[in-house]
């Protein structure tokens, strides 16, 4: 199997097909993102694939020597960020499905509904080093490369957004 830079330098090379790999490789998590972005699972759909769109057009440019998700994710945050400037109506909730019995289905989605209002309440900064973390599991490094700030900081954000989180989730 070929390395993300392997297959992003032959698509540099005009090997276009190389492309469909890098898309299998990375939709579940770009989908994963926008859906995060986002809260609609349709318009999470039509973010992810643009995103893939525009990282192709843009594919000369692409520093091969750097890691491809992050890239990518950058790319979906902006197209939110676009996109919600015009349609703020469509930014909402985390979506998660569940499939399990309707009992414990229920519960899931009772404390999934608790986990969102928690989240919803952190600000910006905590919200978002807990999606990279968790909701995209996404190395420390990564984040790091991602935010450009030490992995230290990563670390330190990321145990004081924690901390928050399960004082809300205590309170409600």
């Amino acid at each position: 199997m070929m390395s993300d830079t392997e297959l992003l330098e032959e698509v540099k090379r005009g090997k276009i097909k190389k492309y469909g790999e890098i898309v299998e490789r990375y939709m579940k998590q770009a989908y994963s993102v926008a859906l995060y972005f986002t809260g609609d699972t349709h318009l999470a759909w039509d973010v992810s694939q643009e995103a893939f769109l525009r990282v192709l057009k843009s594919i000369k440019k692409f520093d091969t020597s750097r890691p491809f998700f992050p890239y990518l994710y950058s790319v979906i945050k902006n197209l939110v960020t676009s996109m919600r400037r015009k349609r703020e109506d469509y930014f909402e909730d985390i979506v998660v499905l569940v499939d399990d019995d309707p009992q414990k289905a229920l519960e899931k989605m009772e404390e999934i509904e608790s986990l969102k209002r928690a989240i919803d309440t952190l600000d910006k900064k905590d919200r978002e080093i807990i999606f990279l973390r968790h909701f995209s599991n996404m190395s420390y490094k990564e984040i790091s490369e991602l935010l450009n700030i030490p992995i230290g900081s990563v670390m330190s954000r990321l145990y004081y957004a924690r901390k928050k989180l399960m004082e809300k989730m205590k309170n409600e």
